[in-house]
């Protein structure tokens, strides 16, 4: 035990000084010497307990309209975990629950909208990062993809969407919605998300919202260490109450008000159903030295269905030429 305590010890302080030689002095710094750290409030280019201390103490100056110096723009952006748009304590409690392992850090959020150029893929996907920008630990990260929209369609076209990344996890949300939630699967280099085929998607505005739950080494998860992104619970876009157990550790994601969700997407651009069709010219012979032109209209019926084993779609073709 001793041994495993000074390990965590030399851990500690070797992450310490990490993080500190790549700070910049003075604060708040425009430009970072190094890669700036996700979640950098005070501008000295590194994450930790002193960027709490900062949004608390900025919170606290704008409430009693404290003169201040301005925070740049980086420092918004490391404030601003929780990606609501708003400054207020809840970021700085965000930033504490990071700062102890307890919650981690999504970027990179990327909404993938089925084209017929990228194989009528649809998805979201995003990456997970600790403290330090340090890839998350797999056992212990679980991300939930929650998609809805305000049409009763919806539940039949989710049913016939084929997913190669993620898994369903509720299928059912209660009275007053009709969307699902997903388990983002690991997609490598700390990223997750889930990805279908967009054939059978024909809604104009899907929501996303994530949940994450992180866990301790034994696979326990409190409310401390559960976080649901979503938008802004005034004027809420879903406004039937919402309760979901969630399939770890029963943390139970309560929204009594409804919700707005994080972010909106049209899922489809022309992928519903789709169908190609391509026009060639022949020349046949009539006789010696007489040729006629002959159109073939030939359609090409894709039906694209998931790959087990790859994010990529394995189209099936039927052709057929008049």
């Amino acid at each position: 035990a001793t041994a495993a305590s000074a390990k965590a010890v030399a851990r500690a302080l070797e992450e310490h000084h990490r993080r500190r030689r790549g700070a910049c002095s003075p604060a708040p710094c425009a430009v970072c010497p190094g890669v700036r750290q996700t979640g950098d409030a005070n501008g000295d280019c590194v994450f930790d307990i002193n960027d709490v201390t900062y949004t608390q103490q900025l919170v606290a100056d704008r409430l009693f309209s404290v003169d201040l110096l301005p925070p740049l723009n980086p420092q918004l952006v490391g404030i601003d975990q929780d990606r609501n748009g708003a400054i207020d304590s809840l970021d700085a409690f965000y930033l504490l629950r990071v700062n102890f392992r307890q919650l981690q850090f999504i970027v990179n959020l990327t909404i993938l909208t089925a084209t017929p150029d990228n194989g009528c893929q649809f998805g979201f996907t995003f990456a997970a990062l600790q403290k330090g920008d340090l890839p998350v630990p797999l056992r212990q990260s679980y991300f939930f993809v929650d998609l809805e929209a305000d049409d009763p369609l919806l539940p039949a076209q989710l049913a016939a969407t084929p997913f190669s990344a993620g898994t369903p996890a509720i299928t059912s949300k209660g009275p007053g919605y009709h969307g699902m939630v997903f388990q983002a699967a690991a997609l490598g280099n700390s990223n997750y998300g889930i990805i279908g085929l967009g054939t059978e998607l024909n809604i104009s505005d899907m929501g996303i919202s994530v949940v994450m739950v992180t866990t301790d080494y034994y696979g326990i998860a409190t409310d401390l260490s559960a976080f649901t992104f979503i938008g802004s619970l005034e004027g809420p876009l879903y406004p039937d109450p919402l309760e979901l157990l969630m399939p770890v550790s029963n943390i139970t994601v309560a929204l009594p008000g409804g919700y707005t969700p994080w972010l909106l997407a049209t899922p489809s651009a022309g992928c519903y159903h789709y169908t190609s069709t391509s026009t060639s010219t022949a020349r046949t012979t009539a006789g010696p030295g007489i040729f006629t032109k002959t159109q073939r209209t030939t359609t090409v019926v894709t039906t694209t269905t998931a790959n087990a084993a790859t994010t990529t779609p394995t189209p099936t073709t039927t052709t057929t030429t008049t």
